[in-house]
């Protein structure tokens, strides 16, 4: 599932060390995602001089910091979405399941009993 792959490569992302000032798409010559910063390490480091120049270091350091609690939020809202999304579909198939059982009078096909790694 496409959900699946982008929360794995965010994690993946996350814990690796990777750039974090980068746009991500699950598939290349596709749209972005949205709402990831793409900044290279020369434009950061453009700022960081512009702002040196200006003795104003600390708007530069409260940019970044700004920026990179950006992209920790932007990670957080595209795993809870796909934990939502997850948890409707689950809940739609435990609806199907116990629709297709009812009828039919089985006694061991309950939706409590599936396992969910199957079905996902």
């Amino acid at each position: 599932m496409l959900l699946e792959c982008v929360v794995r490569d965010l994690e993946v992302w996350e814990s690796s060390g990777q750039w974090i000032f980068s746009a991500y798409s699950p598939w290349r010559g596709k749209p972005n995602v949205t709402g990831f910063t793409d900044l290279s390490p020369e434009e950061m480091r453009l700022g960081y001089y512009n702002c040196r120049a200006n003795n104003d270091i600390q708007s530069y350091m409260a940019a970044v910091q700004q920026l990179a609690e950006q992209w920790k939020n932007r990670v957080r809202q595209v795993k809870a979405f796909y934990a939502s999304k997850k948890m409707a579909l689950l809940s739609q198939l435990r609806n199907v399941v116990a629709q297709l059982c009812v009828p039919l009078d089985l006694e061991d096909c309950k939706p409590q009993a599936l396992d969910c790694a199957v079905i996902v």
